[in-house]
């Protein structure tokens, strides 16, 4: 006799399988599989090309399939260079893609390729959407990039990703008052200079200059002191209530998080050996220490010669850590982004905890190798 499984106990074991042809094979395993296998495929939906997007744009009313679209939780869409479609994803899903929450929206060119007026009803028509994602981009104003935005009515989370806009803001930081965005998570990398500058000054203007709780604003490059002092604006108007950050410490001269009183968590980028008199600047006079609850560090190691200074460097900073003002700190996390060629990943990892003993004795001190240092 052959054991068939509670339908319940189906949709568990199928709700934890991650891989998409895995779940293609668990769909033909039999009927009882079926509905939870489709659902799991729909839940998070990439279509990387335009062929793709023409096969989806075929099986919209397909009787069996045209009620999955209802379930699909994430979607990603990547533009096609050759063939643009995504103007056509509001005129085409949006009665279908009801639930949609997380927006990605990859390698686009919008300066190259005009955004037809009808992309901007996609928030009006996707009115779900809480959070979106923009990667590898490049609008041609930013006041496109901005209408966009403003188009989610209830985008409370923001990812910038590696995107640009060719012509830059012609306004003044206080030429518009806007009644959108109202963010709580804002996180920016881009690979231009003065991106952080042109966001900052119109958020400023926005409800998000009072409910922004996560803080990411970044450069693949260096940043300019223009977008480190607008960095530095933002988190002044947020005050107590920014809970999360990540700076890079090439900014830490300009750096203060001291009017930050509700600060959880902070990580911080680019530690190394140039860097570590900043670090104990920023930590034990420009930090608001009594609510950190977890702090994380970038730690770059050039050479093994660098070993004894930042030793020595590190020790500081495990006084400053084991202050009685850091006393509701849980958790100390110290990545290894950078090591020196042929060092054992092992031993630097017991070199660098031996440089918090004080602070292992008092919290959790987790020190790890950056993932493509992993054997």
């Amino acid at each position: 006799m052959v054991l068939e499984l509670p339908t319940e106990v189906v949709d568990v074991l199928v709700s934890y399988v991650d891989d998409r042809h895995t779940l293609c094979s668990c769909s033909l395993t039999c009927r009882r599989w079926l509905p939870a296998s489709r659902f799991q495929l729909f839940r998070n939906l990439s279509i990387p090309n335009r062929t793709s997007y023409d096969i989806l744009v075929r099986l919209r009313d397909a009787p069996h399939i045209s009620r999955s679209f209802a379930n699909v939780y994430s979607l990603q869409l990547w533009e096609d260079q050759e063939r643009p479609w995504l103007y056509l994803v509001p005129l085409i899903f949006a009665r279908r893609l009801e639930h949609v929450r997380l927006l990605t929206l990859l390698r686009f060119r919008w300066h190259e390729f005009p955004l037809h007026p009808s992309f901007f009803t996609i928030g009006v028509s996707l009115t779900s959407i809480t959070s979106l994602t923009l990667v590898g981009g490049t609008f041609y104003t930013f006041a496109e990039f901005r209408r966009l935005v403003c188009a989610f009515g209830h985008l409370t989370e923001l990812i910038v990703e590696r995107v640009a806009w060719r012509n830059p803001p012609m306004y003044s930081r206080c030429a518009y008052h806007a009644m959108l965005p109202r963010l709580q998570l804002l996180w920016l990398n881009s690979g231009c200079e003065n991106t952080v500058t042109a966001l900052v000054d119109w958020l400023l203007c926005t409800p998000s200059s009072g409910s922004v709780r996560d803080l990411q604003l970044g450069n693949y490059g260096t940043q300019s002191v223009d977008d480190m002092r607008a960095a530095q604006r933002l988190t002044a108007v947020l005050g107590a209530v920014l809970e999360n950050y990540e700076l890079s410490l090439q900014a830490c001269d300009m750096v203060d998080l001291a009017h930050n009183t509700s600060l959880r968590t902070l990580h911080v980028r680019n530690v190394d050996l140039n860097s570590c008199e900043f670090l104990m600047l920023l930590l034990g006079r420009r930090v608001y220490p009594a609510s950190l609850v977890h702090l994380s560090f970038d730690l770059y190691i050039a050479a093994r010669e660098s070993l004894g200074p930042l030793a020595a460097s590190w020790a500081q900073v495990d006084k400053i850590l084991t202050r009685e003002a850091f006393s509701s700190l849980q958790m100390v996390t110290i990545w290894l982004r950078q090591v020196p060629p042929a060092s054992p990943i092992g031993s630097l990892v017991d070199d660098v905890e031996g440089w918090m003993l004080a602070l292992k004795s008092r919290c959790l001190l987790h020190v790890k190798p950056w993932w493509n240092l992993r054997n």
